[in-house]
This record gives C-alpha cells, structure tokens and sequence, in this order.
C-alpha cells in the first residue's frame, strides 16, 4: 500500500502502525484508533481498510481469535472493490492463517485460494507467488504431498521474486521460503530437493539466520531435524533433538509452527527412537501456548506414545485429555466456520450492492445519453463516441468518416401534418438509421432537430457511398446525406469533420434542390 499518498503526518502514522503491529509492548492500538478517526473524517474505504487489516494482525500476535476474525471481516469489507488488491490478498491470508492453526483446513484453502485468485493479474507483484507458496504450506499439512508439490513452484517462483527484489524484501522471507520448499520435498520423498534447499541455507548461514529471529531459527532447525531422520543419522537426530528441546525449553512455542513440531514427534514414533520423542514429549507438555486443536493433536500423538511404551494408564488418560481438548476443539471451530460462512454472505451482499450500482449507473448514463424522441443515442453520446474514434483513428492512422443525415423540407413537413406526425417522422428515420447501422457496425445519434450523425470508423469513400445509397432509399421520406472522410493528422480537429460534412450535405441539397419545397 502505498502510503506516501496520503500526506506526510498520515503517512508516517501508517509506517508506525505497520512497524510495529506485532509488538506487544508498543502504542498500536492507540495509533490504530487515531488513524481510524482519520480515514472516517476522509470517508476513505481504502483507509479503513488498512485500519481494521492491522487491528486484526495486532490481535493475531496477541492470540485473540475472535477480535482477529471480527476486524479482519471488516477488513475485507472496505477492501473490496479498491485498486490495491495486495493488501485485499493479504487479509484473506490472515483468514486463512487463523482457520489453518485452528485445524479448519477447508475454510482456510478457500480463502488461500481466494487470495492466490485474486492476484492473478498481478503475477509480478509480492502477493501472488507467497499466495500460492501458501497453499502448498496447506496442502502438505492435510497429507496431500502430490497436490503441495505441484504448488512448490510458487514457492521457487516467490523465491526468484524476493531474490530480484531484495532492496524492498525482509531477507526471512527467502530463508522461509528455502525451508518450506526442503519441507514440502521431504514430504514428498524428494529428498535430494531437500538436500539443494539444504545447501542454499547452509551458505546463508545460522549465525544470519539468527538474526533473522525467533520463528526462522526454529523453523530451520525442525528442517533439519526431519532431514536427519529422512536419513536416518542418529547421532545427528540426537544432537538436533536436543537443540531443539533445549530452544523450546527456554522460549514459546509460536503457533504457526507448532503443526511442524508435532511432526517431528510423530516422525520419530515411527522411527522407533522414543527416547528424543519423550525429551520432546516433556517439553511440550510443559508449554501453555498450543491453542486447543495444537493440544488435540498432541493428546492423539500421546496416545500414539504410550500405546508403542506400553504404558496403558497414561494412554488411558490421554483418550479422556483428547476427548476434552476435542469438545474444546470443535466450538472453536464451528465458530470460525460460522464467520466464513458470514464473511461469505457479506461478500455475496456487497457483490449485489456493487452489481446493482453499476447497473444503476448504466441505466443513468444510459438516459443521460438517449434522445428521449427517438430512443437513439444524442448530442452528448455523439461527443463522446467522436472523442473517442477521432483518437483512434488518429492513433491507427485509419479513416475517421462523418455523416450527416437531414430530412428535407422537415418545417413544410411538420406545418403541412402537424408536430405530431412530425415526431413520428424523426422517430421513423432514427429507427431506420438505426437498422442501418447495426447492419453496418456504425454509431448513430440525432444531432439535433431533425439531423442525424453517423459516424464511420475505417471505411473508404465507397463504402461510405454505397451506405449512403441504402439510406436514401430506405427512409419513409425524402433525406439528404452529406460525408467527409479522411485520415486525421496532427493538424485536424474533430469539429472539423461535422463543419466538413455539413458543408457536403448542403451542397446536395443544392444539387437536388430540395430547399423551398418538401417532396
């Protein structure tokens, strides 16, 4: 988003706010409600957007679910319909993130995919190739390793975009990024693709990746937990396993990756090796920070333990700590079901809104530009479809024709039969140029009294005629036909081809005399 644009003391509100979002001990929200007065005061949809984007990434770090899934709503709400769709693809993000963590995988692929969807058209920009690395995270989470792997390629694709844009890129996308692809290979029993991410971060280095922070640090070392028991080095799993119980012994347990933590454990159960499974089984069982489907999952993995040691007592106890966690679960989830199922309903609502608008808008336009006489287009249609082929023409450098249609003798007409045969003459000669110009691709509209304009788009002097013999012998009365045609250059003007034209109708209604007597 771009924040230069609104102002310099907005603008640097926004970086304040954006810099620190996920900083507990930070002003943000107080910021957040400064900002909000403003965009309400500017009636600006995109503004609030934003505000109740970071409202809710402000209440994601804090772990407050349902204040995430209120404001990320709203979010989406004001984002709809604006020209950045980035910020739009990133609170579907958001969505699906906090569906992914709560064990609603369904929900969250939707809206992954929504987001992917909508930067389709945007394949350049840093939200499209991170949407699609995103479900590829997802799908190998579900146990669809052949569908995740098709997807990797968004991650490579995200990669070589971070990589060309490095000025403007945090350096821990590219390191996460390497990481989920060794993941998603090793899953997919590609474990020489593993091996080539493997090399990547070696050359970054752990000491960078530690700078990095928290998240990537332990995310590259449950990388290389899993890649040493896909090759079964036990001195090495020891030595990692012991890394890892000791970093989360002394840290939190972040949410996003406690899916990948269970993994381990559960990929040492079937290796045998339950001896780093119960150091990594007592750790985890200490930690406060899983969320209710996170304990569900370990409660299952614990029953999965105790079954393989024997211990039938402790595995009697995690069927009831399963059960527990379970009816836990499923409220959390039928609650983040049910506001998917309402942000549906008020996307569909606002999709009808906008749709209803528009079609306002046309009929609007619609009347604005329709003679109310004949139902054709008028004066006003007529300048703007002028504008507009007088600039392609000019551009393509193809014939740019004007036509102008009068009924001769119309004022002896109309004293002779009376102004209402009158009208129905005019709407009898719009409704037959009218014909003539669907048959021919051409635009029509009444000039003004009774005048018509055609105009023709890349057609020839003798094209042009030959119309013009189909005119004169198909109106109901008699009309004269005057055209100029010519390929604009830089010197031409549009009002010339209307003066040019009509100078060309009255030297025929000259030729046939049709000035003083009506025929």
């Amino acid at each position: 988003m771009e924040f230069s644009k609104y102002g310099g003391g907005t603008a640097k509100l926004m970086e304040k706010i954006s810099a620190t979002v996920y900083d507990p001990n930070s002003h943000v929200f107080s910021r957040l409600k400064k900002l909000e007065t403003i965009a309400k005061g500017a009636e600006s949809n995109e503004l609030l957007g934003f505000v109740y984007y970071n409202y809710a990434l402000a209440y994601y770090s804090r772990g407050k679910s349902k204040e995430l899934l209120h404001y990320i709503k709203q979010a989406i709400s004001y984002l709809v319909g604006q020209d950045d769709k980035n910020i739009l693809a990133s609170a579907y993000n958001v969505f699906a993130v906090e569906a992914k963590t709560n064990g609603c995988f369904e929900v969250a692929l939707d809206y992954y995919l929504t987001a992917h969807t909508l930067m389709e058209d945007e394949k350049d920009s840093m939200s499209y190739a991170p949407t699609g690395a995103n479900i590829a995270d997802l799908l190998a989470q579900m146990g669809e390793y052949k569908k995740a792997y098709q997807y990797a390629k968004y991650i490579k694709q995200a990669i070589k975009l971070f990589e060309k844009k490095k000025h403007a890129v945090n350096p821990v996308n590219i390191a996460l990024s390497y990481v989920n692809l060794g993941l998603i290979a090793l899953n997919s029993n590609k474990y020489e693709e593993a091996l080539k991410a493997e090399a990547v971060l070696e050359e970054i280095g752990a000491s960078t990746i530690r700078e990095y922070g928290e998240v990537i640090e332990l995310y590259y070392l449950i990388f290389k937990v899993r890649l040493a028991i896909a090759a079964n080095e036990h001195e090495k799993i020891d030595s990692l396993v012991q890394e890892l119980v000791r970093d989360l012994s002394r840290g939190s347990i972040l949410s996003e990756l406690i899916q990948e933590i269970l993994d381990i454990f559960d990929k040492l159960l079937e290796i045998g090796d339950f001896k780093n499974a119960n150091h990594l089984l007592n750790t985890l069982e200490n930690k406060t920070q899983m969320n209710n489907y996170a304990r569900l999952l370990f409660a299952q993995l614990k029953i999965k333990y105790y079954d393989a040691v024997g211990d039938r007592d402790r595995c009697m106890e995690c069927y009831e700590e399963r059960l527990r966690y379970l009816h836990k679960h499923l409220e959390v989830q039928n609650f983040i079901y049910y506001e998917s199922i309402t942000l549906m309903e008020m996307l569909e609502d606002l999709r009808r809104e906008e749709e209803k608008i528009r079609f306002d808008n046309i009929a609007i336009q619609k009347n604005a530009e329709t003679d109310s006489l004949t139902g054709i287009p008028n004066r006003y249609a007529l300048d703007r479809h002028l504008d507009y082929y007088f600039s392609e023409a000019k551009k393509n450098q193809v014939c740019l024709g004007t036509g102008i249609v009068d009924i001769d003798c119309f004022k002896q007409y109309n004293d002779n039969y009376g102004h209402i045969q009158g009208d129905r003459c005019l709407i009898d000669v719009a409704k037959t140029l009218e014909e003539i110009a669907k048959k021919h691709d051409l635009f029509v509209a009444r000039y003004g009294g009774d005048e018509f304009v055609l105009i023709y788009y890349d057609h020839t002097n003798k094209e042009i005629a030959s119309i013009e013999s189909n005119i004169l012998n198909a109106t109901s009365v008699s009309v004269t036909h005057g055209f100029y045609n010519a390929v604009p250059d830089i010197e031409s003007k549009i009002y010339d081809y209307l003066s040019k034209a009509d100078q060309e109708l009255y030297k025929n209604k000259k030729k046939s005399g049709v000035y003083d007597t009506w025929t």
